[in-house]
């Protein structure tokens, strides 16, 4: 068996960016950029 990224969920927001979440961290697609909000330093 893999050990491949594990997907764990989707939401659209009111403002209709995608967020969705994996193993690796939470992340935002706001139609033109992916954000990972993990890779921020102010995020803990």
């Amino acid at each position: 068996m893999s050990g491949g990224p594990a997907f764990l969920g989707l939401l659209e927001a009111n403002d209709g960016s995608i967020w969705f979440g994996s193993y690796n961290g939470v992340y935002r697609y706001d139609g033109k950029t992916i954000t990972d909000f993990k890779s921020k330093e102010s995020q803990q």
